[in-house]
This record gives structure tokens, sequence and C-alpha cells, in this order.
């Protein structure tokens, strides 16, 4: 019998802590329809939760930045002090080494429903788009019997270094499913604490 490597991934994924696939991110050129879910236990009335990353310090991988926790933040402080030197050299790592915010909502994805419910996390243009359609015509696009599906697109641009992402509520309400599936899958949302520890 073959050993089953993907049952070996999850495994160490497990064992080490790591809840990354417990997150939802489009594919480039691909359209999809995604249901974004209340937070289980509220938000503060807010639509999505937000996190505050470095990215350009540990080989990518995004790390907490303490100060949104009220912690001493000593990148914040070397930035600080770079800003301070302002040398050219210096405020070029400035911006390197800025921190970065992003959104977080529970997402369902239509077809795949089965998977369970999702973390999704998106910049500021994504965000804009969502709450500037709820305030328009859509209302509460997360309304689990009224609300609205969502269509996001992933599209690489000639000439741009990252694909663009776009969000936009369908026209057509619909309940997002069955009162006994909801209460599942509101108990299935990951927290997002436990993606990202400080």
């Amino acid at each position: 019998m073959a050993i089953d490597f993907e049952k070996i991934r999850q495994k160490v994924a497990q064992l080490s802590g790591n809840r990354k696939s417990d997150l939802w991110s489009p594919k480039k050129d691909k359209e999809y329809n995604i249901r974004i879910l209340p937070w289980p236990n509220g938000s503060d009335g807010c639509l999505a939760l937000e996190r505050t990353f470095y990215y350009n310090i540990a080989d990518g991988r995004p790390i907490l930045a303490p100060s949104q926790f009220n912690k001493p933040d000593p990148i914040q402080e070397l930035i600080n002090k770079l800003r301070n030197e302002g040398t050219p050299g210096a405020m070029e790592l400035c911006k390197q080494l800025y921190s970065k915010r992003r959104y977080y909502v529970p997402v369902i994805v239509r077809g795949e429903e089965d998977l369970g419910p999702k973390l999704w996390g998106f910049g500021k243009q994504v965000y804009q788009e969502i709450l500037d359609a709820m305030l328009g015509d859509f209302g509460d696009i997360t309304d689990l019997r009224e609300g609205r599906d969502v269509k996001v697109t992933m599209t690489q641009i000639s000439g741009k270094a990252f694909a663009e992402t776009h969000a936009m509520p369908r026209v057509a309400q619909s309940p997002a499913v069955t009162a006994k599936q909801i209460k599942e899958w509101n108990a299935a949302v990951t927290k997002l604490d436990e993606i990202y520890t400080l």
C-alpha cells in the first residue's frame, strides 16, 4: 500500500497548529460565488475582523503587528527610528517594513459547501467595494434568509505585479442554506486568532 502524502501533510499541519486550510482565497481568472456569513459571536457590528501584519520580515510569512493589541512592537520602533534618521536608505527600508491591514470574513464557497466555512482575507480595495455595495442598493448581504451571494473575480492585469480582486453582490436575494446547516456552519467557523497568533 502506498503512502498517502496528503494525509501526512494534514497530520503535520494538525501537529504544528497550522490552520491555513481554514483560509480561502480566489484563484486567478476564475469566477466564484460565495456567501459571506455573519460572525457567529458578532464582530462589534462590523462586517469584517481587521488584522495588521508585517510581510517582509520572516521569509514572506505574515507577522501580526503587536501594537494592534497594545503590546510593545519592536518592528514599529525600528520603523520610527529609521524615519527619524531620514536618509534615503532608511526611508526605503521603512517602506519595506510598513504594516498592511487585512480584513477577514467567514464565507461559504458555492459548489464547495461540503467543505464548510472558510475565512477570506482581503485588502482595503475589496473591503471598500463590498461596503459601498451594502450602503448602496444591496443592504445586509450577510442576512441568512434575505442576503445575497457575492461574485468574486481575480484577474491579472498586464503590467501590474499583483492580480486585482473584485467583489460584487448578486442582484437576487436568497437564503444562505437550511437552518440546520447554518447552525453547523456557525459551530465550524474558525476563530481568526487560532490561525494567526501573536
